[in-house]
């Protein structure tokens, strides 16, 4: 998982030791349910789709509170893995962190809180989800 961030220009700056809540397991049920209403949407047919799905994930995760003054936040490695700390770089493009099946997927959460924020692939979109995860 690692490999991945990195090669999405992220800064991995090691497992998060972290054992709040929200759970990447929360925070994945947040933001990919039946009742998501996405903060925006990104047109699958859009030009530089993928230039746009950072730029819209950028302007949500600031908008919550989920990327620090320094930059840092926690992103998902997986329901096993739990999250990373990371931190944005000059190079950062959110929309080349993918699932397993291949589509952009990125479930990030702020350090701190439970403020989370995603880019997920739809049928005919590409979704920006950024809400407070409830606790518990």
């Amino acid at each position: 998982m690692e490999v991945e961030l990195r090669s999405a220009g992220l800064e991995v700056l090691g497992p998060a030791d972290e054992d709040t809540s929200p759970t990447v397991l929360e925070a994945i049920s947040a933001v990919a349910n039946i009742e998501v209403v996405p903060n925006a949407r990104i047109s699958r047919k859009a030009e530089n789709v993928r230039a746009e799905i950072h730029r819209m994930w950028v302007v949500w995760a600031h908008r919550t509170g989920i990327i620090a003054a320094d930059g840092s936040f926690l992103v998902a490695g997986s329901i096993e893995l739990g999250w990373f700390r990371v931190r944005l770089t000059p190079r950062t493009d959110i929309s080349r962190i993918v699932c397993e099946y291949g589509g952009i997927e990125c479930v990030a959460r702020a350090a701190g809180g439970r403020q989370v924020c995603a880019a997920r692939g739809e049928e005919y979109d590409f979704w920006i989800v950024a809400k407070t995860v409830d606790r518990r």
